[in-house]
C-alpha cells in the first residue's frame, strides 16, 4: 500500500490497505494509513459531491481508528486535521464553520492527551487565524509552542505567516508595516535554526522574500528569491519565482 501510495497510485493503495483493515479489523495503526490515502485522494477530487463522499469515508475511518485506541494522540489530531482541511475547501460558509469549530475542538482534545507537542499547537495555531480568523487566539498557541521548544525552526514560519496575515489586512499603513517587520525578525530567525539544523530552507526564504516584498524592500525580496532559486535546483517549480521577480524589477 505505502508503495503505491508512493507512486501516487492512491486509489489501489486504498484497495491494498482496505485488505489490511480486514484482515485485522481490531488493529487501530492500519487505518492511520488508510485514512491518510482516502485523505489525500478526496482533496485531489474537483467534483463537489465526489468530494464530500470521501471525505464522508475518511471521517468513518478515522473516527473507527480513534474508537479502537482513543488514548492514541495521533487518531484525535487527525481528526482535527481532517475537519481543518475540509473546511479549507468548503465553499458553504456554515459548513466551513462547522468543520472549523470541529477541527478546533479535536485539536483542543489532542493536545490535552499530550500537552508538549508543539507541532500540534502550532498546527492549531493555524486553524486559528485561516479559518476561524482569530490571530489572538493563534498567537498564544504559538508561544505555547515557542515555550516547548524555541529551537524548531518552524514554529518561527508559522509566526512569520501570521504576521504577513495580519499586515494584509492592516488598514494602517504604519501598522501593516510594524507587521512585516515582525515577519522578517521570524523568517529570519527561522532561517538561521534551519541552516543550522541542515533543515529545509526554501519555504522560510519564501516567506521572508514575500515579507520584504510587503515592506517595500524591493532589493532585499529581489535577493532572497534569487537564493531561493539558487538553492532549489530541479526540487522546485521556479517559474512562480521568476514571475515574482520580475514584478520586483519592474
Amino acid at each position: 500500500g505505502q508503495g503505491l501510495e508512493s507512486d501516487g497510485q492512491a486509489a489501489v493503495a486504498i484497495s491494498v490497505y482496505q485488505q489490511a483493515v480486514a484482515l485485522d479489523p481490531e488493529e487501530d495503526y492500519y487505518y492511520l494509513f488508510l485514512g491518510r490515502a482516502l485523505l489525500d485522494y478526496a482533496l485531489d477530487l474537483t467534483d463537489a459531491a465526489q468530494r464530500e463522499d470521501a471525505l464522508r469515508q475518511v471521517e468513518t475511518v478515522l473516527k473507527r481508528a480513534r474508537d479502537l485506541n482513543p488514548l492514541n494522540t495521533d487518531h484525535t489530531a487527525n481528526l482535527a486535521r481532517l475537519y481543518r482541511q475540509w473546511a479549507s475547501v468548503e465553499t458553504d460558509s456554515a459548513l466551513h464553520s462547522q468543520y472549523a469549530r470541529l477541527s478546533n475542538d479535536f485539536y483542543g482534545q489532542a493536545l490535552t492527551l499530550n500537552p508538549s507537542n508543539y507541532g500540534l499547537w502550532n498546527e492549531w495555531a493555524v486553524l486559528s487565524y485561516t479559518e476561524l480568523e482569530d490571530a489572538a487566539a493563534a498567537q498564544t498557541m504559538l508561544e505555547k509552542s515557542f515555550a516547548i521548544d524555541g529551537e524548531y525552526d518552524q514554529t518561527y514560519l508559522y509566526q512569520g505567516n501570521l504576521y504577513v496575515w495580519l499586515a494584509r489586512r492592516a488598514t494602517v499603513s504604519a501598522e501593516q508595516q510594524t507587521h512585516f517587520e515582525n515577519a522578517i525578525a521570524a523568517y529570519e530567525q527561522g532561517l538561521a535554526l534551519a541552516e543550522k539544523g541542515g533543515a529545509d530552507t526554501l519555504p522560510l526564504r519564501l516567506g521572508l522574500a514575500s515579507a520584504y516584498a510587503g515592506a517595500q524592500q524591493y532589493q532585499a525580496a529581489v535577493d532572497e528569491y534569487l537564493q531561493v532559486l539558487a538553492e532549489a535546483n530541479n526540487s522546485y517549480n521556479g517559474w512562480q519565482v521568476n514571475y515574482i521577480l520580475a514584478q520586483l524589477y519592474q
